[in-house]
């Protein structure tokens, strides 16, 4: 396997409580760009 087969992008959403990562990542969701990307949250 290529090492620039398994190039990627790891985006982080920090902020307080209240900052609006939740909505921020909805938005993330509905890009185009982004169809075939996984998402998760962590406490």
């Amino acid at each position: 396997m290529k090492a620039d087969s398994m190039s990627g992008k790891f985006i982080v959403i920090e902020g307080i409580d209240g900052a609006g990562k939740s909505t921020q990542v909805e938005r993330l969701k509905e890009h185009p760009a982004l169809r075939n990307a996984h998402f998760t949250a962590q406490p």
